[in-house]
């Protein structure tokens, strides 16, 4: 099986905003993306259409509410972010 991995450098504007490279871009094809980040890892999943992006939000608020939520001061733990605030 061959793959095409593309690993780029990419800057973070003063904003906190990151430009995908037209490269990139024009094999997504699509306008929303699922973020997720793990701790060390941040992952941009494609979503295609903008229902399919909705679907995606009313499903993890579907699973938001039967499994409850976190406090800000456990999402903070979790992401191991509490040296940074």
């Amino acid at each position: 099986m061959y793959v095409n991995l593309l690993k780029m450098l990419i800057p973070i504007s003063d904003r906190g905003q990151v430009t995908i490279p037209a490269a990139i871009r024009s094999k997504l094809k699509a306008k929303y993306f699922e973020f997720e980040f793990d701790g060390n890892n941040l992952i941009l999943t494609p979503m295609q259409t903008k229902d399919e992006f909705l679907w995606e939000l009313d499903r993890r608020e579907s699973l938001y509410n039967k499994e409850g939520g976190h406090t800000l001061e456990e999402a903070v733990k979790i992401l191991g972010l509490a040296d940074e605030i």
